[in-house]
């Protein structure tokens, strides 16, 4: 029998069965490629932690100069921090869970951060994401908002 990944999706978790064809698509190659992410450069284990030494390694190597950041720290901004509220999105990043709600939340509330500072935000903002869409709070995230 062969296993089918989607199709188990669809059935135990309603959001994603709702979802158009495009919308899983784009959801099933975010995952794979935070996998090989977090397989290839984050010791194969995500960790606030492991972020950091990731990042200081792009430092380190001169590739961090070479990221447009600016651009997607606003998107963040603008998602989990509007009209200087945060939003309803950024408690669904449950980022208590992994320690890290101080060094995200003042990312997102003020400027002047290192650019190494912005992408870490940045990646623990998507650690948490990944972390919570499909296991540990099901029911408090929705994923086609996401």
């Amino acid at each position: 029998m062969k296993l089918n990944g989607v199709h188990l999706l669809e059935k135990n978790v309603k959001e994603f069965g709702n979802l158009k064809d495009e919308e899983k698509s784009e959801i099933i190659d975010f995952c794979m490629l935070w996998s090989f992410v977090e397989g290839e450069y984050l010791n194969e284990h995500a960790t606030v932690n492991t972020i950091g030494t990731f990042v200081k390694n792009l430092e380190r190597d001169g590739e961090l100069s070479k990221l447009k950041l600016d651009k997607h720290v606003q998107y963040f901004r603008n998602r989990y921090f509007l009209n200087r509220k945060f939003t309803a999105f950024y408690r669904t990043l449950y980022l208590e869970r992994s320690a890290s709600s101080p060094q995200v939340s003042l990312k997102l509330r003020e400027d002047g951060f290192t650019a190494s500072q912005r992408l870490i935000g940045c990646l623990v903002i998507i650690y948490r994401f990944i972390s919570n869409l499909f296991h540990g709070v099901n029911g408090n995230i929705t994923i086609m908002n996401n």
